[in-house]
């Protein structure tokens, strides 16, 4: 864990470097005092480091048993895909911490020129090995590229960069003449959130550098000369596949929804689990 010993971060929103605590998550995260934005206190996260991102990580840490749920990933993977193209034409893309690759696949399977960028080797070794799809190693903000493409995505990756205003002014650099940004992020908004407080899966200090709500998301995008045309959220039911519907997990996170949130649908303008926002580059 890193020091007590931090070094003070400016908000990326406002700029502002006074933070306070809110009671409602004790002391794992805080508030920018000047617009709101909520990040992991420097001395609770992790430095983040390609390391950070190691077999570990895909076995038990983020997530449990990554690679030999692969059928689920294609599904979502394909969930997310349709959700795109529901709203856009996509012709090449570039997803930023594609992980075992799920994502990338879909979209070349669909006639996208797709690849992919994760700082963790064991994920792309899979992806290239396994899937045989075009991913590389390393960070999106430090890599260069050369092949021009129209849209950029990071599904659960944004909550993670160190800056996102230096995230954000990357995917303009690499969307040159223009094109789109596609991100979901976890919604600290959420009815879970708001019942399950410091208890909500999706907090994740070690890793989550920075905890969006819809309005938060929007602003730092618009800060950043990106115009919001899609935003909505989803709850996690959204990526189960219809076999497990009656599944009894399936049913509590139904009823569960129910009663936070008052809804059936997998989809809610704010209350669900992860924001989904489509950008495009102002002019």
């Amino acid at each position: 864990m890193q020091s007590a010993e931090v070094v003070e971060r400016s908000c990326p929103l406002c700029g502002a470097m006074e933070r306070r605590l809110n009671p409602t998550w004790g002391d794992v995260i805080e508030e920018c005092d000047g617009c709101g934005l909520v990040s992991t206190r420097l001395a609770v996260a992790e430095p983040s480091q390609p390391d950070l991102y190691d077999a570990e990580y895909y076995e038990s840490g983020g997530y449990s048993r990554y690679f030999e749920r692969a059928p689920l990933w294609r599904f979502i993977a394909r969930r997310r895909l349709d959700w795109i193209l529901s709203h856009l034409d996509a012709h090449s893309l570039v997803e930023v911490g594609a992980a075992g690759g799920f994502f990338v696949e879909a979209a070349v399977q669909r006639g996208i020129a797709a690849f992919g960028i994760d700082p963790s080797g064991e994920a792309v070794e899979y992806a290239t090995r396994d899937l045989a799809v075009d991913c590389r190693t390393g960070t999106f903000e430090e890599s260069s590229f050369d092949t021009e493409v129209d849209l950029v995505c990071g599904f659960h990756v944004f909550e993670h960069v160190e800056d996102p205003r230096r995230f954000l002014t990357r995917v303009r650099q690499v969307l040159g003449g223009g094109g789109y940004l596609a991100l979901e992020v976890p919604n600290l908004a959420s009815a879970a959130a708001a019942n399950q407080g410091p208890a909500w899966p999706a907090l994740q200090p070690r890793y989550h550098r920075w905890h969006f709500t819809p309005e938060t998301l929007v602003a730092l995008v618009h800060r950043v000369g990106f115009e919001v045309c899609q935003l909505d959220t989803a709850f996690t039911r959204m990526y189960v596949p219809p076999e497990h519907w009656v599944s009894p997990e399936m049913l509590r996170a139904t009823f569960r929804d129910l009663w936070w949130a008052r809804t059936f649908h997998r989809v809610h303008p704010h209350d669900g689990d992860n924001i989904r926002l489509l950008a495009r580059t102002a002019p």
